[in-house]
């Protein structure tokens, strides 16, 4: 029962994850400037770092 909970968690984090990629991507075509890419890709790799952790912590507490 509990795997299900953090599974719907999981999920419900993975979903606002893509959506905050998505924002940031509608973000570049406003502003089209190669340090705005550079910003997306850290962006993009501090959400997939922050999902790991959440991953991580669901399973240790």
């Amino acid at each position: 029962m509990g795997e299900n909970i953090n599974k719907a968690l999981s999920d419900e984090l993975n979903k606002k994850s893509r959506k905050l990629i998505e924002l940031a991507k509608k973000e570049l075509k406003l502003i089209d400037n190669s340090e705005v890419i550079e910003l997306e890709k850290i962006r993009e790799e501090k959400i997939k770092l922050q999902q790991e952790i959440k991953a991580l912590e669901q399973v240790l507490f």
